[in-house]
């Protein structure tokens, strides 16, 4: 019992501390201006050939928390046995300096997770990704009806070995 009021105190300091703090000191920034992410809103589709499987992928993305980080929502079935599915979750920061931050959960769980950086060149985000199961480079170029979407790199299977892969989707924008 007197674990759980000093923990009680703990928790209500905590709260009263980080709710004083915010409404007192912290103003949310502007939300971000980016012309690239600004482009990739919205639901797209790939028609996709994995591992002699047809696929259709589809992609949502949308802004959240003040307009500071794009979600990502990916959704992939087997064309011809609904069952067989993926599904992730990614979501993408910009620093002021350019830097894009990226975070990826999927299905897998946490083993399934990975991070990445990159920058954006042009009409193009050049990235490094890593994970537990995965690393490699990722090139999304925009397009007038979607994104090109590269992806090369080495995925780790539990036992250790490497096995290299290569893939290029191409997502078209549904219209609005």
């Amino acid at each position: 019992m007197k674990h759980l009021k000093l923990l009680s105190a703990i928790l209500f300091t905590l709260l009263f501390t980080s709710v004083n703090s915010f409404s007192q000191d912290m103003n949310p920034p502007a939300p971000v201006q980016n012309e690239i992410f600004e482009a990739m809103i919205g639901t797209s589709t790939a028609d996709v050939l994995r591992n002699e499987k047809e696929y259709l992928n589809t992609i949502n993305i949308s802004w959240d928390l003040n307009h500071q980080f794009l979600i990502l929502n990916l959704k992939a079935v087997n064309k011809k046995n609904s069952e067989e599915k993926y599904q992730g979750m990614g979501i993408w920061g910009i620093e002021n300096d350019g830097t894009i931050r990226t975070w990826w959960f999927d299905i897998f769980g946490v083993p399934g997770a990975g991070t990445g950086t990159g920058k954006i060149n042009g009409s193009k985000i050049d990235m490094i990704e890593k994970g537990k199961f995965r690393e490699g480079t990722t090139i999304l170029e925009l397009t007038n009806d979607g994104v090109n979407y590269h992806s090369k790199g080495v995925i780790k299977t539990p036992d250790g070995k490497e096995i290299p892969y290569e893939e290029t989707t191409v997502y078209h924008k549904n219209k609005q």
